[in-house]
């Protein structure tokens, strides 16, 4: 609710209240049909180009040795994923032991926002050790954080005292989630018991590249101190990704599109002076 008032003479006051955080839902149900249909012609493109992948990967099952060996002698301006075996090779899945317990976390945060009343942020880490084939219930557990300190909201970057922003905070859940996996690891029968622990998303931060040596340092010693605590139990970490946003093993594929050899970075690409918008091989 927004209440303006205005004077129009000393003993007459006007108060005008106009209501500006409703939502309008008319407008917002065009805009929705306006996403929809973008959101299916996207779809149909994404589908042409899925499969233009598909076939490029057909393309390299005999003789992916040779798109390797290009990949090597190559240097495109983005990350390759490293063909070792057909990209089209599958591999029968492994049968599951009768008993095993699978430890996982997931986190979510509360951005610290200068605008609200206190400066602040959460994190809050939920866990879950889930045992097939033993009749044992599950153990569910989340655990909210709230960072309020000056030491909390104040981290060294690049030699300064910085206010913790988005980034950082991402970062930090991500810690936390892999040192809360860890603390799991006493929660089960190591010597008598087949465990995998399942982490959220990669196992390599790539949110750490870029980032000042100060702030990388300290996130990446509590990474490999959860790492070693892993291998001392011997329980294996794998990570999950639900939907993934990388694109190496398409970016390998671009590379064995591409008629130069060795393909070159793309800003230094002969085939871009006629198609300065055409990805290699288009």
């Amino acid at each position: 609710m927004f209440t303006m008032c205005i004077v129009l003479r000393p003993w007459y006051v006007v108060e005008i209240t106009s209501i500006i955080n409703m939502l309008d839902h008319i407008a917002t149900k065009q805009q929705i049909n306006l996403m929809v249909r973008n959101q299916w012609s996207a779809q149909r493109s994404s589908g042409n180009k899925l499969e233009r992948a598909f076939q490029e990967a057909r393309r390299w099952t005999v003789d992916w040795q040779h798109l390797t060996d290009k990949i090597a002698r190559s240097n495109p301006s983005w990350l390759t994923a490293g063909i070792v075996e057909p990209v089209t090779l599958q591999r029968a899945r492994p049968e599951r032991p009768v008993e095993i317990t699978v430890l996982a976390t997931d986190g979510s945060q509360l951005f610290p926002d200068r605008h609200e009343v206190a400066a602040c942020y959460l994190i809050n880490i939920g866990t879950i050790v889930f045992h097939y084939g033993t009749g044992e219930r599950p153990i569910l557990s989340s655990t909210p954080t709230l960072f309020y300190t000056e030491e909390e909201l104040f981290l060294e970057w690049n030699g300064k005292r910085t206010p913790v922003n988005a980034d950082m905070v991402g970062v930090h859940r991500g810690v936390m989630e892999l040192e809360t996996l860890a603390d799991l690891t006493k929660k089960v029968p190591v010597s008598t018991r087949k465990t995998v622990a399942l982490s959220d998303g990669t196992l390599i931060d790539w949110t750490l590249e870029g980032k000042p040596d100060d702030f990388k340092d300290e996130m990446l010693r509590r990474i490999l101190a959860s790492f070693d605590r892993f291998e001392k139990t011997k329980i294996p970490v794998a990570g999950y990704i639900s939907s993934s946003n990388s694109a190496d093993v398409v970016n390998a594929l671009r590379v064995g599109l591409c008629p130069e050899d060795p393909a070159p970075a793309c800003e230094s690409c002969p085939q871009r002076t006629y198609h300065p918008d055409a990805p290699p091989g288009d």
